[in-house]
């Protein structure tokens, strides 16, 4: 069993909800729905940009990026995966799971190794996202950029995922975290061309809490102060 085909729905303005399409959470992970019993969703159809924000470090470029083999205790499955389309997407998550305090490699291995053998019990041919960033602003390389992901139902299509470590319901990011996460965001869009109103969180195609209440305010403010891209 393959994971299905999916299409990319028309792109809006700055991520606000599409009403009534209907799509089901891919799952931040495959431990959310045990692990994190959250209320219905209660963002607004029309988010109101966050607080102003210290300004951050420009962006030039995105540090040294982590190998999978340096985590992963298992290979890809090309025969599950499809070719990534041509990228005009990027989407921001968490992983939802019980909150995440490591800092040191170990962790974070650990962490992106148990996603990966979760999304692999569904029959995917990989861990769904194709980077993640841990507590310690580390950017590891998840599946393959040459694949197209699993994270956003219907629309992975030329969709590049990120997976913040730690569950942004119930935990802040860290600064390192978030300066990393801009940091990679920015260069991928630069490479691939991928306009500001490209840029989403998972709750803005679907109705699911992904990335987390504080994780989606600091995408709603770093967005409107535009500090990706």
């Amino acid at each position: 069993m393959s994971e299905p085909r999916l299409e990319l729905t028309t792109a809006t303005r700055r991520g606000f909800l599409l009403a009534g399409l209907g799509f089901v959470m891919t799952a931040c992970s495959k431990t959310q729905e045990a692990v994190t019993m959250l209320p219905a969703p209660a963002w607004d159809m029309h988010p109101t940009p966050g607080p102003r924000l210290a300004q951050p470090v420009p962006a030039a470029a995105a540090g040294p990026v982590r190998s999978r083999a340096e985590w992963a205790t298992g290979a890809p499955v090309p025969a599950l995966m499809d070719p990534m389309a041509p990228i005009r997407h990027v989407t921001i998550h968490h992983d939802g799971m019980q909150p995440f305090h490591g800092s040191d490699d170990r962790a974070a291995e650990g962490r992106l190794d148990a996603i990966r053998r979760a999304h692999r019990s569904k029959d995917w041919g990989d861990i769904g996202y194709h980077f993640a960033v841990d507590r310690a602003g580390n950017v590891w390389e998840a599946r393959p950029l040459r694949y197209q992901g699993a994270h956003v139902k219907n629309c992975n299509e030329g969709n590049i995922g990120i997976v913040v470590l730690g569950n942004f319901d119930r935990q802040r990011p860290t600064d390192t975290q978030v300066e990393a996460l801009r940091g990679q965001t920015s260069m991928l869009m630069r490479v691939y061309g991928v306009p500001p109103r490209n840029l989403r969180t998972h709750q803005e195609w679907a109705a699911t809490r992904c990335p987390g209440r504080h994780l989606q305010q600091y995408m709603v403010g770093a967005r409107s102060n535009g500090w990706f891209g």
